[in-house]
């Protein structure tokens, strides 16, 4: 299965968008207190990383082989 790093890079950002503009209060009752980052912070690190990935070429993620079952799995970022 091939995943294009757009859309990886879009999702990352509307986790982003979702994060801040999501109440604090809602937040902090949804278990985010016991997190010892800043919440609202993952969502700029994730669209940093996904960015990275867009810009730096294709990946493996997943590659499974099982030979007695002739299954195989690979999951490619492009």
């Amino acid at each position: 299965m091939t995943i294009p790093s757009v859309l990886v890079y879009a999702a990352a950002w509307a986790a982003r968008v979702c994060l801040n503009l999501a109440p604090r209060q809602a937040l902090r009752e949804g278990g985010a207190r016991e997190l010892p980052v800043e919440v609202r912070k993952v969502g700029k690190f994730l669209a940093k990383a996904a960015w990275v990935l867009l810009c730096s070429g294709s990946y493996v993620l997943c590659d499974v082989v099982v030979p007695e079952e002739k299954v195989r799995v690979r999951i490619t970022l492009i």
